[in-house]
């Protein structure tokens, strides 16, 4: 055998090589897909959820990964900055807002897959005072008091606009104003006034009985803010639509609702 035929079998046997390797590194969509790519988008999920979700979800956690083998990571904060991540294309695969007027921006800006978007839960608005407070603290006379009141940042927590607009409907927002402190999300409210450093502030019912520290000195009537109704749904840039789409069914569940309950929030039976 000449040596240009060693050559040219070398040379086919290159190609071969070449050719297999391009295959085997590519997806049915033609797309390079690496082990550690393919792991992402069959296994892991990153959830951007509502701040006051945090114990509730991370209860849920691991009984949801067991049962469909993968990996939950969660981004707990104030459901404006989860809009925002989103808008920024921030690898969020679900977002759990506590306000439907979050989500719907992000539907309007095409941001969000709009069939998959239902009504999780919804929630109650509380004023809520230290546990050592042996004053008597309500709606009618909280106006009153020398200390400070926290609420979460309207534009950006919700929970903060549903305190806005029961302060407004009660016609004591400019009454009060001087004496509030703007919290980045609605556990950080909490803290505030478990801690002492605010007389009083306005939290999620569920946020409100995790915390020993602080008492409920009255629960906000329905007819004074929004519903506060948190919806959920899967992000359109996702790379694991169908693993996220299969933990939204999950939290339809009983088993995830019966969690959601103990932790103070409503859902549909």
């Amino acid at each position: 055998m000449g040596m240009k035929s060693i050559k040219k079998i070398i040379l086919s046997m290159i190609c071969l090589s070449l050719v297999i390797l391009s295959v085997s590194c590519k997806n049915k969509d033609g797309k390079t897909n690496t082990s550690e790519a393919s792991k992402v988008e069959n296994n892991e999920l990153l959830i951007g959820a509502a701040a006051s979700l945090t114990d509730a979800f991370n209860e849920i956690k691991p009984i949801f990964e067991e049962k469909e083998n993968c990996k939950l990571n969660f981004n707990f904060a104030a459901s404006g900055t989860l809009q925002k991540q989103v808008e920024e294309d921030g690898g969020l695969d679900v977002f759990v807002s506590a306000s439907e007027d979050k989500m719907n921006k992000l539907i309007e800006q095409d941001l969000i897959i709009k069939d998959t978007v239902f009504p999780v839960l919804k929630n109650g608005l509380v004023l809520i005072t230290n546990k050592d407070m042996k004053e008597s603290i309500n709606m009618e006379n909280f106006v009153d008091i020398s200390n400070k009141i926290a609420i979460g940042q309207p534009d950006v927590v919700p929970a903060g606009q549903y305190a806005k607009q029961t302060l407004e409907n009660k016609d004591i927002w400019d009454k009060v104003e001087g004496k509030l402190v703007f919290a980045k999300d609605v556990r950080a409210v909490l803290a505030y006034v478990s801690s002492g450093e605010c007389e009083a502030g306005f939290v999620y019912k569920s946020d409100a009985i995790i915390d020993e520290n602080v008492k409920i000195a009255e629960e906000v009537g329905e007819d004074l803010h929004d519903p506060i109704v948190y919806p959920g749904g899967v992000v359109k840039s996702s790379k694991a639509v169908k693993l996220s789409q299969k933990f939204l069914d999950f939290l339809k569940e009983d088993e995830s609702k019966e969690i959601l309950k103990k932790y103070g929030f409503l859902v549909n039976d």
